[in-house]
């Protein structure tokens, strides 16, 4: 996987989203970080397509200084499975191969973020579902999500993102 040490991100970060300048997005960015700092495991960013959802989620990946661990971007799309996102979470950590579960254990036990982009792409829902809704509100990493639509079945402290307001 990609990786950016100097900010300790891993996975396929969209970097090209850094050169777009964030406008407007202080309140929702404000928002998300207090979600993270209210004790919510997971935080959905839901808008419609074109937005900002994603360059919100890197501007916070990049900008978030509580994750000693790390930052995990997991890009969503029709290949994306929670097997591939643990392996990926495996080698971020610089854990050895193992099975599912001790994965899980072992993520509930650090402090990083977790980003799933494009959740709106994801062709196996309930099984992402049924781990980020078992994550231990006590501790371990956050994780936020971006996607067009709301997941119904996801715990999570939701932020709507509307078009920017400009003048014309």
């Amino acid at each position: 996987p990609a990786t950016d040490s100097a900010i300790n991100v891993s996975g396929p970060f969209p970097r090209i989203q850094l050169d777009l300048p964030l406008i407007g997005r202080d309140t929702e960015k404000q928002a998300v970080l207090d979600s993270f700092a209210s004790n919510n495991r997971v935080t959905a960013i839901l808008g419609f397509g074109g937005v900002g959802k994603t360059r919100l989620a890197a501007e916070i990946a990049i900008t978030a200084a509580d994750f000693r661990d790390g930052v995990i971007w997991h890009r969503i799309d029709d290949l994306a499975t929670p097997q591939k996102l643990i392996q990926q979470a495996r080698e971020h950590l610089n854990l050895p191969p193992m099975e599912d579960d001790p994965t899980w254990d072992e993520l509930g036990k650090r402090q990083l973020l977790l980003i799933l982009d494009n959740a709106e792409d994801c062709t196996m829902p309930d099984a992402y579902l049924q781990r980020l809704n078992t994550l231990n509100p006590d501790g371990g990493p956050r994780v936020l999500i971006t996607s067009r639509l709301l997941l119904n079945k996801l715990k999570a402290k939701r932020i709507a993102l509307v078009a920017p307001y400009r003048e014309v």
